[in-house]
C-alpha cells in the first residue's frame, strides 16, 4: 500500500481529492486491512478508484443511488478497458474481479487495482516510471 500513497502524493490527492471531498488523507494500511466502518471504506475505494480514473481521462460518474453490484460491474469493465488483464500481476485474476471481491472495499486485490489505476493516472499525465540515473562523482 506504501507504493499506492506515493504514487497518489504524485497526483496531488491531498489537495485534488481530499480537501474537496474533506476526506482525511488516507493511511498507508487504509485499503489493506478492514476498518470499523466497512460501508465508508467501500465508499472510499470507489470513490477514489472513479477519481484516479477521471484522472486518466476515463470519466467514472457515481450515482449515490446506484446499486454497489452495478458500480462495481462498471468498475471492473472500466479495468479490463484500461489493460489490467494484461498486467503482469493480474493475468491469474480472471474470475477475482467481481463485485463480491471488491465489495469489501479492502484487501491486496483492492491495493493492487489502486496501484494499477493510480499507475494509468500517471501514465495519461505524462509521468514515466524509469530507472534512477546514478552519477559517479570522481
Amino acid at each position: 500500500m506504501d507504493d499506492v500513497i506515493h504514487k497518489l502524493l504524485i497526483l496531488d490527492y491531498v489537495q485534488k481529492f481530499c480537501q474537496p471531498k474533506d476526506i482525511v488523507p488516507f493511511s498507508r494500511i487504509y485499503f489493506a486491512i478492514p476498518t470499523v466502518n466497512p460501508a465508508v471504506q467501500y465508499q472510499h475505494f470507489i470513490t477514489l478508484a472513479a477519481w484516479l480514473l477521471n484522472q486518466a481521462r476515463r470519466p467514472f460518474p457515481i450515482d449515490k443511488y446506484e446499486d454497489p453490484v452495478s458500480t462495481l460491474n462498471r468498475l471492473i469493465n472500466e479495468l479490463k478497458q484500461c489493460g489490467i488483464l494484461q498486467n503482469p500481476d493480474f493475468q491469474t485474476l480472471g474470475n477475482e474481479l467481481s463485485p463480491v471481491k471488491l465489495r469489501i472495499g479492502y484487501g491486496e486485490l483492492i491495493c493492487k487495482i489502486l496501484s494499477f489505476l493510480a499507475d494509468v493516472a500517471l501514465m495519461n499525465n505524462g509521468f514515466r516510471f524509469q530507472l534512477p540515473n546514478i552519477r559517479d562523482d570522481k
